[in-house]
Parts: C-alpha cells; sequence; structure tokens
C-alpha cells in the first residue's frame, strides 16, 4: 500500500506571506453525469425529545422551503445505520449503498495544525490521544490527517500506530495577529467587517481610535490599509484550509463504510467563501460524509468575533448531518460524541425554479408536518451555482489531462530530484524535490504584495500505467517585494514524500499556476529497490 507521509515544504518565509496545504490525490472521474443539474441535496437528522436519531420517516413526512416558498421533493433516501438497510425513492442522490450496509466506521481525524493556537493545540492533541487509547473498536479505523499534511496515516485500528502518529502533529500556526508591531491590531472578522461593510462601523471607528497613535496624520486610511492587509492573510488561510476538507473529503468517499470527517480546528474566517464551502458540501453530501466538527478554543466569551470565527465549522456539520461541538473544554468528550455517526438520517432533493445562476445565498428550511416534539437539523441554506469562464474550465482540463498524459510540458521551469530513502523499520520512502522559477510566473498585484496560487500533485502508476498514489498541495503567495527578489534569485523549493514498496513505477508530477493556467508536467521512470 502506497501511503503519504510527508508535504508541501518552503523555505523559511513570513507565514502572512505563503499558506500551504497537502492532502492525497483522488484522480477525477472521467466523467459527471447528473441528470437534474440544478439539484440542490440536503442532508437531515431528525431527533427526538432525548436528542435520539429518528428512524423509518417517509418523504411524505417533511416540508422543504427555499427563501421561505414552498418546493416539490423530488429524490429522497434514508440512511438507517441501527436496524434496517437504507431505503431509496425517486433517484435518490448518489452513493454507495453497499457502503451503508457495512458496519465498519471510517473516522478522518483532520487536525487544522495551521490555524490552532498552541495552547488550544496541546489540550487537542491530548484529547485525541485519551480518545484513541479509550475509545476505539476493531471495526473503527481511524485516519490522521493534517492541514500542513506533514503528518498522514492511512486507515488503521492499530492504537499504537495512531499514537506514534499523534505525536508527530504538531503546530505550525500560519498566521498571528499581525506581530508584535502591527498598528492597529485588529481580528480577521473586524478586518472583514472595515473592508465589506460600508459606512463608519464599529470595528472601523475602534481602528481608527487604534491608528490614532501610529498614524496621527491620517488614521482612516491607515485603519483600511491595515485592514485590507488582515483580510488578504486571513481568507488566504480559510482557502488553502477549505482546500485540506475538501481534499479528505475526496479521499474518505472512496472508503468502503460509515464515513466522517471529524475537524478540530481553532476554526478560520470564510465570510468571502461561501462558494467554496458550498462545493464541499455537494460533495460530501453526494459522497455520504458527514462532517462534525470540533472547536478546539474550548470556553469563550460570547462575542461576535467568536460566532463569526466558528460559522465554517458550524456550517460544514450542519451541511452534512454532522455536530458542531464547541464552548465545551472536555475535548476528550467531544471526540466521542463526534465519532459518533448518526444512526439514521435522511437526504432530501430538489430543483427550484427558474434558479438564476448568480450565486445568490437562499435560505433552506425542512420542517415535520407532525412534529410530536421532534427537531430537525438540515443544511440552513445554499449558494446558486456560478456559470465558470470558459477559461477556467480549460485551466481545469489541461491539468487533468496532464495527470493522465507521458508527455513534458514545460511552461513554468519546474526542475525535478528524486531519492529513496530507507528507514531503520526497512520502510522506503520517495523523497521529491521540485525547484520553481518563480521570476517568471504571472503575479497579480493586491495591496501592495504579489499573489499567485500554485497547485502540486504528485503521482504513481505502476508498469501497467494504472494510478496507484499520490499527493496533492496547494501554495498561496502573498510576496512582498524584497520576497520575491529573493526567491527570483533562489528559486521556490518545494518537497513531498511518498511511501512506497519496492517495484518498477512512473512518476508524474505537475505543477500549475492558477492565474492564467500555465503547467509544467514530468514523467520519470522509477525502480525501488
Amino acid at each position: 500500500m502506497f501511503v503519504l507521509i510527508g508535504a508541501l515544504r518552503a523555505q523559511t518565509i513570513s507565514s502572512d506571506e505563503i499558506h500551504w496545504g497537502s492532502w492525497p490525490y483522488v484522480p477525477a472521474p472521467k466523467a459527471v453525469i447528473r441528470v437534474q443539474s440544478d439539484l440542490v441535496e440536503v442532508g437531515v437528522v431528525v431527533r427526538d425529545a432525548h436528542g435520539a436519531p429518528v428512524a423509518h420517516l417517509e418523504k411524505p413526512d417533511f416540508e422543504l422551503f427555499d427563501n421561505g416558498k414552498p418546493q416539490t421533493i423530488s429524490s429522497f433516501s434514508e440512511t438507517d445505520l441501527a436496524g434496517s438497510n437504507s431505503t431509496a425513492s425517486e433517484s435518490a442522490p448518489s452513493g454507495d449503498a453497499s457502503a451503508r450496509k457495512s458496519p465498519t466506521r471510517y473516522i478522518a481525524l483532520l487536525f487544522d495544525d495551521m490555524n490552532t493556537g498552541a495552547a488550544n493545540f496541546t489540550f487537542l492533541r491530548h484529547g485525541a490521544e485519551k480518545f484513541i487509547r479509550e475509545s476505539t473498536v476493531p471495526e473503527e479505523l481511524i485516519g490522521i490527517f493534517t492541514s500542513s499534511g506533514d503528518v498522514f496515516l492511512d486507515f488503521t485500528n492499530d492504537k499504537q500506530k495512531l499514537l506514534d502518529a499523534l505525536s508527530k502533529v504538531i503546530q505550525h500556526l500560519r498566521m498571528s495577529n499581525q506581530g508584535a508591531m502591527a498598528c492597529p491590531a485588529m481580528s480577521p472578522y473586524a478586518a472583514w467587517v472595515i473592508t465589506h461593510l460600508p459606512g463608519h462601523t464599529d470595528e472601523f471607528e475602534s481602528a481608527v481610535t487604534s491608528a490614532r497613535r501610529c498614524c496621527p496624520s491620517d488614521p482612516e486610511s491607515c485603519a483600511r490599509i491595515q485592514a485590507d492587509a488582515v483580510i488578504s492573510i486571513s481568507e488566504g488561510a480559510a482557502r488553502t484550509s477549505l482546500d485540506v476538507v475538501a481534499g479528505v473529503v475526496r479521499y474518505l468517499s472512496q472508503m468502503p463504510g460509515r464515513r466522517i470527517l471529524l475537524l478540530a480546528s481553532s476554526s478560520f474566517l470564510t465570510k468571502s467563501l461561501g462558494h467554496e464551502q458550498e462545493k464541499i458540501l455537494e460533495t460530501a453530501l453526494r459522497a455520504q460524509v458527514i462532517i462534525n466538527s470540533l472547536d478546539a478554543r474550548g470556553v469563550m466569551f460570547a462575542s461576535v468575533d467568536d460566532s463569526a470565527m466558528g460559522e465554517p465549522m458550524s456550517i460544514l456539520a450542519r451541511g452534512t448531518g454532522g455536530k458542531y461541538f464547541h464552548g465545551n473544554n472536555d475535548l476528550f468528550r467531544g471526540y466521542k460524541d463526534l465519532a459518533e455517526s448518526p444512526t439514521a438520517s435522511y437526504f432530501l432533493g430538489f430543483s427550484p425554479d427558474d434558479v438564476r445562476h448568480d450565486g445568490s445565498l437562499h435560505n433552506l428550511k425542512v420542517t415535520l408536518i407532525n412534529r410530536a416534539g421532534r427537531t430537525v437539523e438540515a443544511r440552513p441554506g445554499y449558494y446558486a451555482p456560478v456559470d465558470e469562464p470558459p477559461a477556467t474550465r480549460e485551466k481545469v482540463r489541461r491539468f487533468q489531462e496532464g495527470l493522465t498524459a507521458n508527455d513534458a510540458v514545460t511552461e513554468i521551469p519546474v526542475e525535478l530530484t528524486t531519492e529513496t530513502e530507507t528507514a531503520p523499520t526497512g520502510d522506503k520512502t520517495l523523497k521529491v524535490r521540485l525547484r520553481v522559477d518563480v521570476h517568471l510566473l504571472p503575479f497579480k498585484q493586491m495591496h501592495g504584495r504579489k499573489t499567485e496560487r500554485l497547485i502540486f500533485v504528485t503521482a504513481l502508476f505502476n508498469s501497467e500505467d494504472q494510478f496507484l498514489s499520490g499527493v496533492e498541495s496547494v501554495m498561496d503567495l502573498n510576496l512582498k517585494n524584497q520576497t520575491l527578489a529573493q526567491l527570483s534569485s533562489s528559486g521556490l523549493i518545494a518537497r513531498m514524500s511518498l511511501e512506497v514498496k519496492p517495484g518498477t513505477y512512473r512518476l508524474r508530477q505537475v505543477v500549475q499556476e492558477t492565474a492564467t493556467g500555465q503547467l509544467s508536467s514530468i514523467s520519470r521512470p522509477l525502480v525501488v529497490h
């Protein structure tokens, strides 16, 4: 079996200038056919007065409203894991029916090591260690993932392997509160309010007051400039975190059993990333992956900032029929609660009438005809689709074709070197090193920085050219001029690692920049002795 054990790395650069994330690569299907292109799928869990999931409800028991307007439920399915098998009617959403019958449960523990503070991270890891020592059962397979990609362990019920992997999970805080010299210092949420809401909000007035000590001549401009910088950093970090969640969802969706992603994080700001969240929800719902979220901050003082930062974790959980554990310092209890999937859940689908492809937010509400003391947990809303520009579709097409091809493309100057290392245990690791010539990249200018996104996929194919394993990474660059000058001289170094077994392979490496879609692709024969 092939296992990702490494991650994307870069030379030491300020944490506000580079964000990265890494996860196991899953090939895209050759064709995706959906009969109803505007089908909206809604995961629903119904609980009784004691909080227990309610099974054996039928489609006529539900009502569904889109922006207050009643909708016709065109597809309906139930997943009953406590007793009978899944039942479905009228073109139920896609999913692996055999997986629903399997007693095996796959739990992906995703540690957001890039957005969680040191104190919170310590409690987060200790809670996970206790959970693994005391709570795992043979039918429960756990995998360990991190936002940085530094640690990855494929699904196993071997407690010692899990504990060994957890011991290697450390904090890689990707952004601080702009440093000790920041003026005015502000939270990501305050920065979002200042940059997105017009007028003199409370957040703006507070920032202006603070800015008078460092920018007495023009505190308002100083506050807005600082807000632009903070929101650029925080949204870049959040976008990478969502990419990692999406990658783990895709990997988990291949598992033949009940699938849970347990996201442990201090959370991140996604106020402007609703469409990215929407894509994750759609993928998870179709694959019947439940996302449960654990807020590492524990007990917090209630504030607007706390609510805003916790919002994405709540949305991902509620949107897939999962739970959001927050405001509680007993993280061990949180892991125990969130590792359980609901014994019964429902998937409702509808096609809204004359939906405009304008990206607007639609509020959803699911109710029961006869409530009888029951509560309904369901996806609170969805974003209307947005037609992707032809240029965007072309970038995706070229990237996917580049992965399966065998030719060399050199639109981006990339140097690739490999070596194989043998651990004392006898395990072999393929080390891949890439040097990217960044001075030729088509950077965009934003808030005085040079911005670009790089996508990396390292894939291994066997002697019959069948895909075996791979790692996908993204690197968001938000470079100061002096850093770009430095990297233009030295090159940007990225490293990935894969655990391999002796054999003959083809290594395929693809790198694409997303500003214009330029890419490079390299194939190398590989023999591991």
